[in-house]
C-alpha cells in the first residue's frame, strides 16, 4: 500500500501491483498533454472492450469504499489508497484480511515499536546479565556500554524498514511533532500513539519471557529489584537515572537528546538540504548511526529513553511481572519525566530547525510563526479548501470512469488539459516531482476517454441527446409550486375585491348581527337553566314531609290538667350543674344546644386544667408534665368538654333541632325529678 511517507520512512513504498510498471508510467504520463492521433472504426470495438475489460479488472490504486469508513472513524488517512483486491478480491470474506486492511498502518507502527525495543532491551540485558562472568573474554561479560548503544542504533534501524507503510515515526513525541510542523493529521497521533505504547509493551514482555531463567540466577531466586539496588534488573526494560541527579539535570538530560534527535531526523528529511544524501535509502542507516551517537553521548546519565513508547511501555510490564510499586517512586518519581521531556524536547529541537534553516511549508515559515493557524476561522477555511478540493477530484474521477464506455468517432478529436485525476496519489519527496503515477489500467481508460467527442457523449440519466430526467422532474415541480402560488393569491384578490364592494351597500347587517347575537345568548341561557333542572332532578334528596299543624293551646283547666300530666310538678337539684339544668328547664331556655363545640374546647381545657393544677399542687411524686398528661385524659371524659355536652351538627334542620331540644330537656326532668 503506498502512503504517505513520514520522516522515519526509509522511503517510498510500492506493492507488487505496480512496482514493475513505474518504468513505464512517465512515457505514459507525457500522452496526457499531448495530441492523440485518429482512431480507425476497425479499432473501436478492441478498444472499447478493453475499456469494458478494463472496468472490470482490479484496479490496485482505487480508493477501498467498504474500508475507509472505519479508517476514517478510527483517525486515519480516508483518502489512502489500499489494494482492491484485499476488498473485492477472493479473500474479501476473511475477517483477519479485512481487519488488515484497515488498521495496516497501526499495525506497522506497533511491531517496527516493538522490534525496535526488543533488541534495544536484549543489548541491556546480554551486558547487564553477563557481567562478571569467568568464561566471558577477560571475565567481564558478554558485551560493554557500547553494545546497548550498537543494540538500540540497530533496533531502530530494523523497525524503520518494519513500518515503512506508516511512516515509521515508532515514537509518540516524532508523531507529535509532525503534527505540529510537517501537517502530520492530528487524528492519527491518538492511533498511531496507543500502537507504540503497546508495541513497547510486547515488545520488552518478549526479551523478559526469553531472558527469565538469567534473571532468576542473577538475582539468587525469584526477587526482582529496581535501581539503585545492587543486583536490580529493572533497568533492563527501562530508564532509570543515575543517584546524583537532581530533578533539573535529569529533564534537562533527556530534553536535550529529544531535541537533538528530532532537529537532525528534520535535517535528514529535508530535501532542499545539500548536506544529506538524496535517496531515502540511506536514511535508516543514518538514523543508525544518529541513535548510536545519542547512546554513545547523552546515555549514561538517565539511559537516553528520547521515547514514551521504550520507557512507559516496558515500565508497565515489569510492574506487571513483579518488580514492584518501586518502578514508578525510584529515582524521586524519576517515570515522569520520560513521559514529558521528550514530548517538550522534539518540539523544541523541530522549532529550531525549521525557525533557521527549513525553507520548505511549516507554521513557522507562516505569518506570526503559525500562530494564526490556531484561530477557529483559520481552521474553517482550511477545511472548506480541503472539502472542495476532494469534491473536484472526486467529480473528476467519477467523470472519467463513467465516460469510459461512450461511443467513439471517426474523426480525431481535439485534446483539452483535464484535471489530474485522484489516482496513487502520493506525495513528493523532492520539489517539481510529478503528483500522480499512473498504471496500464487507468492509462487505457483515460487514452479512450480523449479519443472520444466530449461534445456528443451521454447526458446524465439517458441516452445520447436524451432528456435528463432528474432535470425535469425539478423543473415539473417548480411549475405546480408557480401555479399553486398563483391560485392563492387570485383567490385573495377576489376576496378583497368582495369585500370592497360590500362596504357601500346599505343593509341593517349591524342590527341582524346584534339581533343573532341575543339569541344566540338566550338559547345558550336556557339551555343551561334546562341543564341545570335535570341536574337538580336527579341529585338524591330528602322527601318533604307534611307540614306541621300548629297545636291548639289548651286554656284554663285544659291547661293546668296537661301540664301536670307532662311535666314534674317539682325538680330536685343538688350540684350546681344540676342546679343549672333546672333553672334552664323552668325558664325554658332553647339556647344549650352549641353547633360548634370545637370553638370552646381550647378554652374549656384552659380552664379545666388552670383548676386541676391548683387542686393537684400538694400532691408529691408527680413531674407536671406527668399531671398535664393526667389531666387531659380526666377532661377528655370530663363533662366540662365541649365534645361530651350535647351539640347538635351544624347543618341540621329547624325541625332537627327542636326535637333534640325537646329529648334533652325531657331527659333532665327525669333526671331531676327522680324518675326512672
Amino acid at each position: 500500500m503506498a502512503t504517505t511517507q513520514g520522516p522515519m520512512a526509509p522511503g517510498p513504498t510500492r506493492t507488487r501491483d505496480w512496482a514493475g510498471e513505474q518504468n513505464q508510467n512517465q512515457n505514459q504520463n507525457d500522452r496526457l498533454h499531448s495530441v492523440t492521433s485518429a482512431t480507425p472504426l476497425t479499432q473501436a470495438p478492441t478498444q472499447q472492450t478493453a475499456a469494458s475489460t478494463a472496468t472490470t479488472e482490479l484496479s490496485p490504486h482505487r480508493t477501498s469504499s467498504s474500508a475507509q469508513h472505519k479508517r476514517s472513524m478510527l483517525g486515519l488517512h480516508p483518502q489512502a489508497p489500499i489494494d482492491e483486491e484485499h476488498d473485492q478480491g477472493p479473500r474479501a470474506a476473511l475477517l483477519w484480511t479485512r481487519i488488515r486492511t484497515v488498521m495496516r498502518e497501526p499495525f506497522a507502527e506497533f511491531w517496527g515499536t516493538a522490534v525496535m525495543v526488543m533488541f534495544g532491551n536484549g543489548s541491556v540485558a546480554q551486558v547487564l546479565l553477563s557481567g562478571g562472568m569467568a568464561s566471558a573474554p577477560g571475565g567481564n561479560g558478554f558485551g560493554s556500554y557500547q553494545s546497548i548503544s550498537w543494540g538500540w542504533g540497530l533496533g531502530v534501524m530494523l523497525g524503520l524498514y518494519v513500518a515503512g507503510d506508516s511512516g515509521a515515526y515508532l515514537n509518540p513525541a516524532i508523531t507529535f511533532s509532525n503534527c505540529i510542523f510537517r501537517q502530520l493529521p492530528w487524528r492519527r497521533f491518538p492511533m498511531y500513539f496507543v500502537a507504540q505504547i503497546l508495541g513497547g509493551f510486547v515488545g520488552s514482555g518478549i526479551v523478559y519471557a526469553n531472558y527469565v531463567s538469567a534473571i532468576d540466577w542473577f538475582e539468587g531466586g525469584k526477587m526482582r529489584t529496581v535501581p539503585p539496588a545492587s543486583q536490580a534488573t529493572a533497568a533492563i526494560f527501562c530508564t532509570y537515572p543515575q543517584p546524583f541527579l537532581t530533578k533539573a539535570s535529569q529533564f534537562f538530560s533527556e530534553f536535550i537528546a529529544s531535541a537533538l534527535l528530532m532537529f537532525i531526523i528534520f535535517a535528514l528529511k529535508d530535501p532542499s538540504n545539500n548536506g544529506v544524501p538524496k535517496s531515502d535509502k540511506w536514511f535508516p542507516l543514518c538514523l543508525f548511526f544518529l541513535i548510536f551517537g545519542l547512546g554513545s553521548c547523552f546515555g549514561w546519565q538517565t539511559g537516553y529513553a528520547i521515547n514514551i513508547a521504550r520507557d512507559f511501555g516496558p515500565r508497565v510490564m515489569s510492574y506487571a511481572v513483579g518488580y514492584g510499586p518501586e518502578v514508578w517512586s525510584a529515582g524521586g518519581y524519576y517515570f515522569w519525566i520520560p513521559m514529558v521531556a521528550p514530548f517538550l524536547g522534539c518540539a523544541f529541537g523541530g522549532f529550531l530547525y525549521d525557525i533557521f534553516i527549513y525553507t520548505g511549508p511549516s507554521p513557522i515559515n507562516s505569518p506570526w510563526l503559525g500562530l494564526k493557524q490556531l484561530t477557529p476561522g483559520n481552521a474553517m477555511r482550511a477545511r472548506r479548501e480541503h472539502l472542495r478540493r476532494e469534491k473536484e477530484e472526486g467529480i473528476v474521477h467519477s467523470r472519467v470512469l463513467c465516460d469510459a464506455t461512450a461511443p467513439l468517432l471517426p474523426a480525431p478529436a481535439v485534446i483539452r488539459r483535464i484535471p489530474q485525476p485522484n489516482f496513487a496519489r502520493t506525495r513528493p519527496t523532492t520539489p517539481h516531482t510529478n503528483l500522480f503515477a499512473f498504471d496500464t489500467h487507468t492509462l487505457n481508460r483515460l487514452d479512450l476517454y480523449l479519443s472520444t467527442d466530449l461534445s456528443n457523449m451521454a447526458k446524465k440519466g439517458g441516452a445520447a441527446g436524451g432528456e435528463n430526467s432528474k432535470k425535469a422532474q425539478g423543473q415539473a415541480r417548480k411549475a405546480d409550486a408557480a401555479a399553486s402560488k398563483q391560485a392563492a393569491k387570485n383567490q385573495q384578490a377576489e376576496k378583497a375585491e368582495a369585500e370592497e364592494w360590500n362596504k357601500g351597500a346599505k343593509s341593517n347587517a349591524k342590527a341582524e348581527a346584534a339581533a343573532e347575537k341575543a339569541a344566540e345568548a338566550a338559547r345558550k341561557k336556557a339551555e343551561k337553566e334546562a341543564l341545570l333542572r335535570e341536574e337538580e332532578a336527579s341529585l338524591p334528596s330528602k322527601p318533604k314531609g307534611k307540614a306541621p299543624k300548629a297545636e291548639k293551646k289548651p286554656r284554663g283547666i285544659d291547661s293546668a290538667l296537661g301540664s301536670f300530666d307532662t311535666k314534674p310538678g317539682s325538680l330536685n337539684a343538688s350540684g350546681i350543674d344540676n342546679a343549672l339544668d333546672a333553672l334552664d328547664i323552668t325558664a325554658n331556655n332553647q339556647d344549650k344546644l352549641d353547633r360548634h363545640p370545637e370553638r370552646r374546647f381550647k378554652a374549656a381545657y384552659a380552664a379545666f386544667e388552670e383548676r386541676r393544677l391548683d387542686e393537684m399542687k400538694d400532691e408529691k411524686g408527680l413531674r407536671r408534665q406527668q399531671k398535664i398528661d393526667q389531666i387531659r385524659k380526666e377532661f377528655e371524659k370530663h363533662p366540662e368538654n365541649p365534645f361530651n355536652q350535647v351539640s347538635a351538627s351544624y347543618n341540621m334542620s329547624k325541625e332537627d333541632m327542636t326535637a333534640l331540644r325537646e329529648t334533652e330537656k325531657a331527659k333532665k326532668e327525669k333526671r331531676l325529678a327522680g324518675v326512672n
